[in-house]
């Protein structure tokens, strides 16, 4: 996606069960909630499996993910798994925890809304059992315009972290 503005980019709301949002690229001009999970009654029952994997997004105003948006299923939903992207913007948004944790692995995640007393995305409802996840501000000079690593953090995290594949 590029040069839009959505409510919602890639939204799965009523969506109940094995539910993927996959390598998508929106990072040029973009403008609203990039990725949203909703976890809302608007599924019809019980939500769970859903997964975010492979996105490169970056919105530097807004919203780049959102998930759980609902109340609905807090501590119900299960078997949620947030891997391996890149999310750039003013915040990235995980709302909610399941039964379980939310499986949180190898993600690029820079956003201004980060830390003990304002975080979005929050660390006490993630496991990272896997690869841990970079995070940073918007102004830490870890991925360039298109959302690839640089430098030190290409040398030491290409195919570990974020969107890129080592090829």
């Amino acid at each position: 996606a590029s040069n839009s503005q959505v409510a919602s980019g890639f939204f799965a709301k009523g969506t109940r069960a094995f539910i993927t949002i996959r390598a998508n690229t929106a990072v040029d001009n973009v403008r609203g909630i990039q990725i949203a999970v909703g976890n809302g009654t608007e599924a019809g029952g019980l939500t769970h499996d859903h997964e975010i994997c492979w996105n490169n997004i970056r919105a530097p105003l807004d919203n780049v993910l959102l998930y759980s948006a609902s109340s609905a299923y807090m501590d119900q939903s299960y078997n949620n798994f947030i891997y391996r992207n890149t999310l750039v913007g003013d915040s990235a948004w995980v709302r909610f925890k399941g039964v379980d944790n939310y499986q949180v692995d190898g993600n690029v995640v820079l956003t201004n809304n980060m830390g003990a007393t304002n975080s979005r995305w929050n660390t006490t409802i993630m496991d990272s059992s896997l690869t841990t996840n970079l995070t940073g501000k918007l102004t830490d000079a870890i991925v360039d315009s298109n959302g690839a690593l640089m430098g030190e953090y290409r040398t030491n995290h290409l195919g570990t972290h974020g969107h890129e594949t080592a090829y």
